[in-house]
């Protein structure tokens, strides 16, 4: 198509339609000046031409192409006005390809973690009820008993459906088919599946009439695809969980997800199901009634808890919470992440501000360059408008190639973090560029024009063309907004400072983390988990019998065997101490319980402080005797020694006896509940050989060992787990925090790299423009030290008040970050110090440039251009 020749006659036609409107109006004003009515002279005006409203719409429809072709010229002006100085034009739409992609990028992730629902029924109305430890000051969620949940599926109004599930059961074995296994399998009521509003993909989920029943499976897709081979037609078939037929009645479908992920298989809570269900810690999960908000759900649930607990002290202890669900699948896959997210996206909220800022510092050089041009084309009779919709547009272009690299940007980000995977992603969170994000990144683009285009081109469009034409253009060299670009700079530098101090203190924190000792030797330790059949081991005896042989084969002063390892260890038993007066308020201790076979000190390296540990004497028919760390003692001995002291985990009774402390040990470090960094919470350590259990956790001092094939050949039918180094277990724990900080660091460091570049870019078009006063300066006996001095003045205030300013929003930025950091303070004054040095040093090298090649002009040669 000829352009050229398509808005010509688009303009003739527009002039013939504006000529055909003025004949209208001429015609219908001479009628009715005879006397005619208005509206019968219209109608006899029309007649000699027409149709009024075919008129009108060729009129608007002209006017239209008129406004097209104007947007065309300037659109096709602001190209060859790009072409002219391609530099600047990348460098542009770079930073604001970075800019804008690193937004879009980081609202992908928080729309799929935050804001996309989750892929259940009615999922805003889902919520989670919690018992809340009110003796724990930090954050405490734990499971209800069975009779909460039934008391809330019974009376509590404020629900539509109520269910059960829990994860707080050890893994089972799974057999029939293939290798045995261990999977996690969930049990549920069979309300739990109808609640979320999910059908399976074969076959059906739990009904009325399989709790009379045996044993019935819901399995899911991953399992059934990688154990069961994706067989057709396993509905009505059985598998073996442990030593129990279950019967297959259904597969869910692919993506179906309930927390946690690793959850392959739903079996049915039934009145026979073992361990009881009264004895199960269970998570209750509803569905609120419509107009029912979480505030009125929670005073009746908590009205109902205090009714039922009334006599047995755990209204005293505990209080149910109820969260919305897509918050606690947030939570549960890590307490800060929300808190992370937005952190994140404050931040490249900053850059993106930083970017426009410098590129708004650019523009305003340009202008004062094509002031001449713009005076010029003022002249000649266009007006301010015009010359302020040509400057937006050069803006505008530039923002959306920008906005279309962006796009590309955060689609590599976003795959990027796919691969990494450096933190657990909530159930039903799928990270990717859809509709909703593009249309963010277009929002995005269009903000960041009007940020960095409509102040200069305001700027620029209020000059006096009179007085530019009379200088050629270099009048207006004075009339640079001095004081305006040095308030954008000083914008740049604050926020550099708030993200640089933010990156310092995530970094601090890991750093902390990183160098605390943890009480153990973690280096060269393989770890893998072991899991007895029921069937084969029925008793305590078989399973000594097992773990001995184990331990001997792996080398007796090399394996360990424990029934839970650092970092995650919780404090959830409570422990009793014999013959100690303390007020029934206090008569509980929250302690972490494990049982470890004699060799687990010794292997792990941790140190005895007093007494002894365990050896081979401590049998099932020896006396009980338990090891308690140095925390406990400090706790609940504090002054005394507790070597002979009895405690006892949990009520007293045949499972639970009276144990008698005989060694202290050094505290090792566990990771804190939902938070980060590490603590030192109280563990009592129970020999294995007085209470083997069917799943134990092996440690063996060899890097490298083959543990599942050495295991395997005492038993094949023995579960056995994945093998890990304990390095990286912690070093899995460190992961996050430490992607979080070098991120936020990335950020930071880049948003300094603009702030410097648009310093160096501002005085560098100073000295430009004052190089006749320059000279002059040193004509009058000024020295280059002395120029240097006066080019560092106009880089002091925008900095000096940059920091200043940058210093105040840390403070009350870095207040939000307190969850994200350990060992250090949010105003840490050995952190701020650095930065703002920092900061100081990155400023100086930017302004040394322009300051030496000022202290270089030869004042001659500058008066004689002037």
């Amino acid at each position: 198509m000829n352009w050229r020749r398509f808005f010509h006659r688009a303009r003739r036609d527009a002039e013939l339609a504006s000529d055909i409107q003025l004949y209208l109006d001429a015609e219908t004003e001479e009628n009715v000046a005879r006397g005619m009515p208005r509206d019968l002279a219209r109608e006899r005006a029309l007649r000699k031409f027409g149709n009024t409203t075919l008129i009108r719409e060729e009129v608007y429809r002209m006017h239209g192409l008129r406004f097209l072709e104007t947007l065309w010229q300037d659109g096709f002006y602001a190209l060859r006005m790009m072409r002219r100085k391609p530099i600047f034009t990348v460098t542009v739409a770079a930073t604001l390809a970075l800019g804008i992609g690193a937004n879009a990028a980081v609202f992908g992730i928080v729309q799929a973690v935050l804001l996309q629902p989750l892929p259940y029924k009615n999922p805003s109305r889902l919520v989670a009820i919690w018992d809340k430890n009110v003796r724990d000051s930090g954050i405490s969620k734990m499971f209800d008993s069975f009779q909460d949940f039934r008391e809330v599926a019974q009376h509590a109004g404020s629900f539509e459906e109520v269910a059960a599930a829990t994860w707080a059961v050890s893994g089972r074995l799974l057999s029939g088919h293939g290798f045995t296994r261990g999977v996690l399998a969930m049990p549920v009521s069979g309300s739990f599946f109808p609640l979320l509003g999910i059908a399976p993909a074969l076959g059906r989920t739990f009904g009325t009439g399989d709790s009379q029943r045996g044993c019935s499976a819901v399995l899911s897709d991953r399992l059934w695809r990688r154990q069961l081979a994706a067989d057709p037609n396993i509905i009505g078939n059985s598998v073996t969980l442990d030593d129990q037929v279950c019967t297959v009645i259904g597969v869910m479908p692919p993506g179906f997800a309930f927390y946690p992920d690793a959850a392959e298989l739903w079996i049915l809570l039934t009145p026979g199901f073992s361990p009881p269900p009264d004895q199960l810690p269970i998570g209750i999960f509803a569905r609120l009634r419509p107009g029912i908000s979480i505030t009125q759900a929670q005073a009746e649930v908590s009205a109902l808890h205090a009714a039922v607990h009334r006599n047995d002290g755990k209204e005293r202890d505990f209080v149910p919470t109820v969260h919305n669900l897509q918050e606690e699948f947030t939570f549960l896959a890590d307490a800060s992440l929300a808190t992370t997210l937005w952190v994140l996206l404050g931040a490249v909220t900053f850059v993106l501000l930083i970017a426009c800022l410098n590129i708004a510092n650019l523009l305003l050089g340009q202008a004062v360059a094509r002031e001449h041009e713009l005076a010029l084309r003022a002249a000649l009779g266009c007006g301010r408008r015009r010359l302020l919709r040509q400057l937006l547009t050069e803006g505008l272009l530039l923002a959306s190639i920008g906005g279309a690299l962006g796009v590309g940007v955060a689609f590599a980000a976003i795959r990027y973090l796919r691969a990494v995977q450096p933190v657990e992603m909530p159930i039903g969170a799928h990270v990717e560029i859809n509709w909703l994000v593009l249309a963010f990144t277009a929002a995005v683009s269009v903000l960041t024009a009007l940020l960095f285009g409509l102040l200069p081109a305001w700027k620029a469009s209020r000059l006096d063309a009179i007085e530019s034409l009379k200088t050629g253009g270099r009048g207006g060299v004075s009339n640079r907004p001095r004081r305006l670009t040095q308030a954008l700079i000083a914008g740049e530098m604050a926020l550099s400072l708030v993200l640089l101090v933010g990156a310092g203190l995530l970094m601090e924190s890991v750093l902390n983390m990183d160098h605390e000792p943890l009480g153990f030797r973690p280096e060269g330790l393989a770890v893998t988990a072991v899991t007895l059949p029921a069937n084969h081991y029925p008793d305590a005896a078989s399973r000594l019998q097992f773990y001995d042989r184990m331990v001997s084969l792996l080398g007796d002063h090399t394996a360990a065997l424990t029934t839970g390892l650092p970092p995650y260890v919780s404090a959830s038993s409570v422990m009793h101490i014999s013959n100690q007066p303390v007020s029934p308020e206090s008569d509980r201790h929250d302690v972490g319980e494990r049982t470890v076979s004699p060799e687990y000190f010794e292997v792990l390296r941790v140190r005895l402080l007093r007494g002894r540990t365990f050896n081979a004497h401590d049998r099932e028919s020896s006396e009980p005797v338990a090891v308690i760390n140095d925390a406990i003692a400090r706790e609940y001995f504090a002054g005394e020694d507790p070597i002979g002291k009895r405690i006892c985990i949990d009520d007293p009774g045949e499972k639970n006896p009276w144990r008698t402390i005989v060694g202290v040990v050094a505290d090792e470090k566990s990771s804190r509940n939902f938070q980060i960094g590490w603590v030192e919470r109280g563990n009592v350590f129970k020999p294995l050989a007085q209470d083997p259990p069917r799943s134990v956790s092996v440690v063996v001092r060899a890097a490298g060992a083959d543990l599942q094939h050495r295991i395997a050949n005492i038993d094949e039918g023995v579960a056995i787990g994945d093998t890990e180094m304990m390095e990286a277990r912690f070093g899995r724990l460190l992961a996050y925090p430490r992607f979080r900080a070098v991120l936020l660091g990335a950020f930071a460091g880049f948003s300094l790299l603009l702030a410097a570049i648009g310093l160096y870019g501002v005085l560098g078009q100073f000295v430009a423009q004052r190089t006749q006063e320059i000279g002059v300066r040193m004509a009058v006996g000024a020295t280059p030290v002395d120029v240097v001095r006066f080019i560092g003045l106009q880089a002091a205030y925008p900095v000096i008040g940059g920091l200043a300013a940058g210093l105040l929003g840390a403070e009350a930025a870095v207040r939000y970050m307190g969850t994200l950091l350990y060992g250090v303070r949010p105003t840490d004054p050995r952190t701020l110090s650095i930065v703002s040095i920092a900061l100081i040093v990155v400023a100086g090298l930017a302004t040394l440039l322009p300051a030496r090649r000022a202290a270089r002009v030869d004042p001659l040669v500058a008066l004689r251009n002037e």
